[in-house]
């Protein structure tokens, strides 16, 4: 991390434009909250972030996100996951034919790609591969002579396979002891390139995307 403003931060990162909600907005309720979402989006904002210093903040994103944004993509720490689970079962108590509803038969699976090393990452992915059926894997890019996301007998045709028949997560590996870690945004374009072959090939139900821990429960987050 080399810039403390998550605008300029994401504005790096993308050709969209970038807007973001302060805090005076957060506290004046969800009503200007979604007000302000809506100008950005007229003024072409693909991607929005929003200060939050106190739970309820938390609380009002997540809220708004499932109730008057539900295309949008939440992206943010640890905090803003644990207020938004806390939502969903007030929005199921509304869906018609119950929780058990579910996908259809023929929906696909679930898969996890994370993107961090992340000692706490690894206990998480292997608590839910013990509890919930999910099949776990370290992911460490191949040489570069060898084909890790194209091509017949490609990493990314035998991880689609096992995908298919399973809900999968995969976790960028830790370096070997010795070894040269490598340069970080490779290895995680190389995952995202990992990524989108496997789901061009195999039907996706559901994708959930993680990187590392953030220490403060309530870092910035964005949609």
């Amino acid at each position: 991390m080399t810039e403390s403003a998550l605008p300029k931060w994401i504005g790096a990162q993308t050709r969209w434009p970038v807007a973001h909600v302060g805090i005076e907005t957060i506290d004046a309720g969800i009503e200007a909250v979604a007000a302000e979402i809506e100008r950005q989006r007229s003024c072409g904002a693909r991607h929005i972030g929003f200060d939050a210093a106190r739970t309820e903040h938390l609380d009002r994103i997540a809220r708004l996100a499932l109730n008057r944004f539900p295309e949008a993509l939440l992206c943010g720490s640890a905090g803003l996951a644990q207020r938004l689970v806390r939502q969903l079962p007030r929005r199921r108590a509304f869906e018609a034919g119950g929780p058990d509803a579910g996908l259809r038969a023929d929906a696909g699976r679930f898969c996890l790609f994370c993107g961090s090393a992340s000692e706490t990452l690894r206990l998480q992915a292997s608590v839910l591969a013990q509890q919930a059926g999910v099949r776990s894997r370290p992911w460490r890019p191949l040489p570069c002579r060898r084909r890790c996301a194209v091509g017949p007998g490609s990493c990314a045709e035998a991880g689609a396979a096992a995908f298919s028949e399973k809900d999968w997560s995969w976790q960028l590996s830790a370096p070997e002891r010795g070894a040269a870690s490598g340069e970080p945004r490779r290895l995680v374009w190389k995952l995202a390139e990992f990524a989108v072959a496997v789901m061009a090939r195999a039907k996706t139900a559901g994708l959930f995307l993680s990187a590392g821990i953030r220490r403060s429960p309530f870092s910035s987050s964005s949609m």
